[in-house]
C-alpha cells in the first residue's frame, strides 16, 4: 500500500489522527503517498534508501553532485568508457558529492559519467520491512509528511481547489492554491527548507 518513497507509516499517521482501527488504512496510505510525493517535489529530491545507476555529465569542476544523498556507498564510477579507480576520487556523503582528487570532471552534455551507488536515508517504512536496517531520516522530515497528510485529512470532503469553505457561521481558510500549488502546509515549507536542494 506505500509507495518505496513514504516517509512515514500509518501507524503514525493514525496517532497523529488518533484513529484506531483499519477500517480507513487505504486512505490513510494514500495521503501519506501523496504528501511524501508532494515533499519530494518540494524539495528537488529523493530521501528513501536505493541503490541506483546514474549517468551524470561533468561540469568542468572538482565536484560532481549525485541526486540521491546521503551517500552510503560508491560501487563504481566510469567515465568515457574507463572505470575510475578509487583513489581517484573522494566521497562527500552528507553533501552528496563526489570530489575528484588531483583533477577535474570533464565538461560536457553527454553523460558520460556513470556512477553506481547507494544514497538516500533508512525511512520508517524500510526499517519496519526490513530488521537489518536501522531508520535513519531525520525526524523533521517525517513530521513534515505527518502534519502534511494530517492537513489534508482534516479537509476531508472539502472541494480539491476550495481555498474557503463556509458552513453557518464558520469560515475556514485553507490557503491560495496558486500561492501553494503543492498544498504543503506553511509551517512543514518552513521545516524543510533546509532539505531542499538549490541547484
Amino acid at each position: 500500500m506505500l509507495s518505496a518513497h513514504a516517509l512515514t507509516t500509518i501507524e503514525e499517521l493514525k496517532s497523529e489522527l488518533l484513529i484506531s482501527g483499519n477500517t480507513e488504512d487505504s486512505y490513510l496510505a494514500r495521503l501519506i503517498n501523496s504528501a511524501s510525493d508532494a515533499i519530494r517535489s518540494y524539495c528537488g529530491r529523493d530521501f528513501a534508501k536505493e541503490q541506483r545507476t546514474e549517468r551524470l555529465s561533468g561540469a568542468g569542476g572538482s565536484l560532481l553532485l549525485l541526486p540521491l544523498y546521503p551517500i552510503a556507498e560508491v560501487d563504481s564510477i566510469i567515465m568515457d568508457g574507463m572505470a575510475l579507480p578509487p583513489d581517484s576520487y573522494d566521497v562527500d556523503g552528507k553533501m552528496g558529492a563526489l570530489i575528484r582528487v588531483g583533477g577535474i570532471w570533464p565538461p560536457a552534455n553527454e553523460r558520460n559519467i556513470t556512477v553506481t551507488y547507494t544514497g538516500g536515508y533508512v525511512t520508517p517504512v524500510q526499517a519496519a520491512a526490513d530488521p537489518d536496517l536501522t531508520r535513519n531520516l531525520p525526524y523533521d522530515i517525517e513530521e513534515a509528511c505527518i502534519v502534511t497528510a494530517a492537513t489534508w485529512a482534516s479537509h476531508r470532503g472539502a472541494p480539491r481547489d476550495a481555498t474557503t469553505l463556509q458552513v453557518e457561521q464558520i469560515r475556514v481558510t485553507f490557503g491560495d492554491r496558486d500561492r501553494d500549488p503543492a498544498m504543503i502546509p506553511l509551517a512543514v515549507q518552513h521545516l524543510l527548507t533546509s532539505w531542499r536542494r538549490w541547484g
